[in-house]
């Protein structure tokens, strides 16, 4: 009788496969975003049931039934493509810079135009400040201490602490200063599956905690702001550049855990349409595209009944971004920058009270 010697060799390639596709990762600056990189995320619904308890060695992680509600784009840039401003302040410590801040503290002046500066080296990846445009010049916050991000390597049993803080004042309105103490665990490994694809992971949970002090020169006191216990969970994934999938939270006074914020790496999709207008239909061509956020893009538009032509600006999700008249003209030239448009894939919807056009328009950072 005859054995079938080659089925234990297909067992031996199995269990490989099965071992390599559970196996502990190790993740260093070279999975972190460089210039250029523009990377892609969707967004799930803040009200998504989703089980963060579960950690530990060689997990499986099924986020698969995450629902896209939206999407955005990570834009990298060199820390030269930013305002000359921002290159005196972080041309010597930073080497990256992305597109937008997060600062709940200044919500009290106007920004615009934010950017986050970040040195990304062999040993850590931190953030050295931000910069935004106040009363539309841009200001430079530098850190004191920077907000040690990642330390690499980064490994399974990790832990690490950074305190970070900035300052800013703005002549005439007041001022603003904060502190805040990051802490991260690398509590977890294995595999986590997202609609995107099925990643090897390492999980890394981020606990934030800081305080911010205010200043208004109007009301000529100030005061300060504890922030809410914030929790960032991550699962970082070798060659991704960005967490393959991110859950925010924020714990209240009562020790209640509420998700703020689901993201994911994900490929472009097409989400809901946008609401019937009742108007004429018409061709409407918007070119380039994609186009830099910096640059003008040419509206071509049949001249109808009216000289006043409604710009609208909506997200993939059919949510309204923004509105705008402007001139009816055959050909119509309009700076993105000055309807305050950031980058992102939209759906454009133009009409003039007799005909509509709609469009997609996908704009990208310098």
């Amino acid at each position: 009788m005859l054995m079938n010697k080659s089925l234990p060799l297909a067992y031996i390639f199995l269990m490989l496969s099965v071992i390599s596709a559970s196996a502990q990762i190790t993740i260093t600056n070279a999975d972190m975003p460089s210039t250029g990189d523009i990377i892609r995320f969707s967004t799930a619904s803040n009200t998504t049931t989703v089980n963060l308890t579960q950690t530990g060695p060689n997990q499986t992680w099924d986020f698969s039934s995450l629902q896209p509600v939206g999407q955005s784009l990570d834009t990298f840039l060199s820390v030269t493509s930013t305002p000359i401003t921002y290159l005196f302040a972080f041309g010597l410590n930073s080497n990256l810079a992305a597109r937008g801040i997060q600062l709940s503290s200044i919500g009290f002046i106007p920004v615009a135009n934010g950017f986050s500066f970040y040195n990304k080296g062999t040993a850590s990846y931190r953030q050295k400040g931000f910069g935004a445009e106040v009363n539309s010049l841009p200001v430079p916050v530098p850190y004191t201490n920077d907000d040690d991000i990642y330390l690499f390597p980064l490994n399974f049993g990790d832990q690490d602490t950074s305190d970070s803080d900035y300052a800013i004042s703005i002549p005439g309105q007041g001022s603003a200063s904060g502190n805040q103490r990051r802490i991260n665990n690398v509590d977890g490994w294995g595999s986590v599956i997202t609609p995107y694809g099925t990643f090897s992971a390492l999980r890394i949970v981020s606990t934030l905690t800081g305080e911010d002090s205010l200043y208004l020169d109007t009301l000529g006191f100030g005061f300060n702001l504890p922030r809410a216990l914030t929790k960032e969970y991550k699962w970082l994934a070798n060659s991704q550049d960005i967490p393959v999938l991110q859950i925010n939270t924020t714990t209240n006074l009562q020790g209640v855990e509420t998700v703020s914020l689901i993201k994911y790496r994900d490929s472009l999709r097409v989400f809901a349409s946008l609401p019937e207008s009742g108007l004429k239909s018409t061709p409407l061509r918007l070119y380039p595209n994609p186009i830099s956020v910096n640059d003008e893009v040419t509206l071509d538009w049949p001249q109808g009944s009216s000289r006043s032509l409604e710009l609208e600006f909506y997200s993939l999700q059919g949510k309204l971004v923004s509105r705008h008249k402007l001139f009816n003209d055959a050909s119509i030239k309009i700076k993105l920058s000055d309807l305050q448009i950031i980058p992102g894939a939209y759906i454009v919807k133009a009409n003039d009270g007799v005909y509509e056009g709609t469009s997609r328009l996908v704009v990208v950072g310098d």
